[in-house]
């Protein structure tokens, strides 16, 4: 559970960052695929932060593009968007996800993995586990007012499941609900000739019900709220610096109603809190982009106490990383081949603490352990490679598998994925 926190939150703030390309000559092209290839860079002009920020369905219209997916997520890391303009001020459009789709945004279904399933035995399971929720769809449009660009997103998906009793006599039914609603802002505004702005909030609101036919009513609830802010400095013609300052925080309930005797109990879900700060710097010459910084990212995780129900103590863990590199450098081949390459590291700091409380006794002890650790569990690290093949309005964009860079020669009859994850779409 904790590690699939920390993944989720890392990931969360990979993708929590945009940038604003009013006035500048945009890259028509991304995805997914592209942001890997370049190191996970969050520093990175690309589409697919419109997943985020709904106000860049304004620079990036006309397109439609998506994720193909990995070679290891059987059909799950795909998505797709569609953004079209109305009129000179007015855009639209749509995207539509899976339940293992790779962004964090109110497109995706329970972002940081908090809401644990009834019917699953395993404690975490994702929203969707067990129900059929699958299939998240987000509307957005964008408005544009000079040197002012908002964007307005929301997303809802939902699943029920209705299972007979076998007793013939009193045909009960056992029901579980599941559903998502999210919502997001975000506006892009330039100050003046150098410095551009990109603000956005999000909140995402996850829950789940089980209503057995002969036992506790459940029900689990989670509100996600984050924020970020970005700024966007040319101080040359060349070299553009990317502060960047971005906030997260989630917390929920667990309830459950004993139907027969009513007796509610309520308890927390494991809440969370991280806090992040990075400086990235855009470096453009000719064909070539090199692009990348660091950053300091906090993040505190708590399991409330359960005393009442296990005996069990509550538990905080720390989570400290400084610094996490995120580095990238594309580079134009040909004109229609693109290569990338890419490296993240992360060292971080991880305290936990224990209080036990002895319930038949006063006092209690606290037990703290302090461990640093590299990289993240879950996330990839190290060096990344990609290729982006592109003919007029069409690109494809992929991630090049490490197995395939170290087998060398032997991938010539050989059964290894040349692509980790594949990107494509079209602009009109």
């Amino acid at each position: 559970m904790v590690k699939r926190l920390m993944y989720s939150v890392f990931v969360f703030v990979l993708v929590t960052s945009a940038v604003f390309a009013g006035g500048w000559d945009v890259e028509r092209a991304g995805g997914y695929a592209r942001i890997v290839s370049l190191g996970s860079n969050p520093y990175v002009m690309d589409p697919f932060y419109v997943t985020l920020n709904p106000a860049w369905g304004s620079v990036y219209d006309d397109m439609v593009w998506g994720d193909i997916g990995s070679s290891s997520g059987a059909g799950k890391d795909q998505f797709v968007v569609a953004n079209f303009r109305l009129a000179d001020n007015l855009t639209i459009g749509g995207i539509l996800t899976q339940s293992g789709w790779n962004g964090a945004s109110i497109a995706k279904l329970d972002p940081l993995a908090g809401i644990p399933d009834p019917y699953s035995s395993t404690s975490g399971s994702n929203l969707g586990v067990g129900l059929g929720l699958d299939n998240n769809i987000q509307l957005m449009t964008s408005m544009d007012f000079n040197d002012l660009i908002i964007g307005l997103g929301i997303a809802y998906a939902s699943s029920t499941n209705e299972t007979p009793s076998r007793d013939v006599d009193t045909m009960l039914v056992s029901k579980t609900e599941a559903s998502q609603i999210g919502f997001n802002f975000g506006a892009l505004l330039r100050l003046n000739r150098d410095i551009r702005m990109d603000a956005g909030v999000s909140l995402i609101l996850p829950s789940i019900t089980n209503t057995p036919a002969r036992a506790q009513e459940i029900s689990r609830d989670q509100t996600i709220l984050s924020a970020n802010l970005r700024g966007f400095w040319d101080v040359s013609d060349v070299v553009t610096l990317v502060p960047n300052v971005s906030f997260v925080t989630a917390s929920g309930t667990d309830k459950n109603t004993n139907l027969v005797a009513p007796t509610p109990m309520e308890r927390d879900l494991t809440s969370l809190t991280s806090f992040t700060v990075g400086m990235g710097m855009q470096y453009r010459t000719g064909d070539l982009l090199l692009v990348g910084g660091p950053a300091f990212n906090v993040t505190s995780i708590t399991d409330p106490a359960e005393k009442v129900l296990h005996g069990e103590p509550e538990e905080t863990m720390t989570v400290t990383s400084f610094p996490v590199w995120n580095l990238g450098a594309e580079f134009l081949l040909t004109e229609w081949l693109t290569g990338r390459l890419g490296y993240q590291s992360t060292t971080s700091k991880m305290s936990t603490e224990e209080a036990w409380a002895n319930l038949n006794s006063a006092g209690h002890q606290i037990v703290e352990n302090v461990s640093t650790f590299y990289g993240v569990p879950g996330l990839t690290t190290g060096v990344t490679a990609g290729i982006g093949l592109h003919f007029d309005g069409f690109w494809l964009d992929g991630v090049v598998s490490a197995d395939v860079l170290r087998a060398g020669l032997k991938n010539i009859g050989g059964s290894t994925d040349t692509f980790a994850y594949l990107s494509g779409g079209y602009a009109f």
